[in-house]
């Protein structure tokens, strides 16, 4: 009984507690043993043989490099791929929003040429002054998201910064992101807006 069983069981199991009524003792001892389940995983990693650590590393590399691969062959630089049809669409804004969201990957996985083969491609190529309406949530996560924590590959020294020529760019296209970002949270209620408008703010 591997840790990733243990993953899957408690997803469900978490998933299947939706279902009960909202106030039921049941309930409450169903969301007690998810918590109780989740804080043992760090004890079932421990206990996992080094050869299946492994072969689980490997695994979710290879699922990566489907994902990725499929992504760039067939909808790069679009924001998203079609996976019945392999081809690409604009959904997010137009900004090659799966490569961005892959970057740090990359360089968790070791593909460190890769990694700044694409991080040089997003400095040179992304500009978010843009007419578009877009979901605050998805952008600020997988976009705003992507660039800090590619730009901390570098910062952190998982990637060497000297040997790839790089000079912050990810980090200036961030804070500009975050900028435009900014007035979707400018409401009474400080709870934001789903769209802004990258150009003029909110729609």
């Amino acid at each position: 009984f591997f840790r990733g069983d243990l993953v899957r069981w408690l997803g469900e199991f978490s998933l299947s507690i939706t279902c009960l009524p909202a106030n039921s003792k049941m309930t409450k001892f169903s969301w007690a043993l998810a918590v109780i389940l989740a804080a043992l995983l760090p004890a079932f990693a421990s206990a996992m043989s080094t050869e299946r650590r492994l072969e689980l590393r490997d695994a979710a590399r290879e699922i990566f490099y489907h994902g990725y691969h499929s992504y760039i062959n067939n909808a790069f630089p679009m924001d998203e791929l079609r996976p019945v049809s392999c081809t690409g669409m604009q959904t997010w804004g137009g900004y090659s929003l799966t490569l961005v969201d892959s970057l740090d990957t990359l360089a968790v996985v070791g593909d460190l040429e890769e990694f700044v083969h694409r991080c040089q491609w997003v400095v040179d190529n992304l500009n978010f002054d843009m007419d578009v309406n877009v979901s605050v949530f998805e952008t600020n996560i997988r976009v705003l998201g992507g660039l800090l924590s590619a730009h901390l590959m570098f910062e952190e020294d998982v990637v060497s910064a000297a040997e790839a020529h790089y000079t912050g760019g990810l980090l200036v296209l961030a804070a500009d992101l975050g900028y435009r970002l900014l007035p979707a949270f400018n409401t009474t209620t400080k709870i934001p807006y789903g769209t802004v408008n990258l150009k003029y703010g909110i729609p």
